[in-house]
């Protein structure tokens, strides 16, 4: 079974939960695998970042470094990474293209939206891996 990394930068605990309850829930019904690591601001990850995630959902407020700041600082790292934003503002998200952002989900996240972007970033991790 194929194992992705998955990086859930989020500073609310209730959010960050919420996202990753529902990526058990889609490795279970899609049978994969994920290894996931929880960031609660931009700075840290971005400390501690290592090139090993396939996917990074980024929230957009966060304190000190906000997500914007810290995908371009990403980028700068790795330039394959899927980063899919989460935001309650929904302005944000044109932004998101200067980062080549994959995509964005609105807040309060739904598992069926989660699903559908997860699906497709998967399905371009696995072209990216060959």
């Amino acid at each position: 079974m194929e194992t992705y990394n998955i990086a859930i930068v989020e500073d609310d605990k209730e959010s960050a939960e919420c996202i990753a309850a529902f990526l058990e829930r889609f490795a279970r019904e899609e049978k994969c695998a994920f290894g996931v690591k929880r960031y609660g601001d931009g700075l840290t990850f971005i400390s501690d970042y290592d090139r090993s995630a396939d996917i990074v959902f980024m929230d957009i407020e966060l304190p000190d470094m906000n997500g914007m700041e810290a995908s371009a600082r990403l980028r700068e790292r790795d330039d394959e990474v899927i980063i899919i934003f989460v935001t309650n503002m929904a302005h944000y998200a044109i932004k998101g293209y200067e980062v080549r952002a994959f995509d964005f989900i609105v807040k309060p996240v739904t598992y069926t939206d989660l699903a559908l972007k997860v699906k497709s970033a998967l399905e371009l991790a696995d072209r990216k891996r060959g």
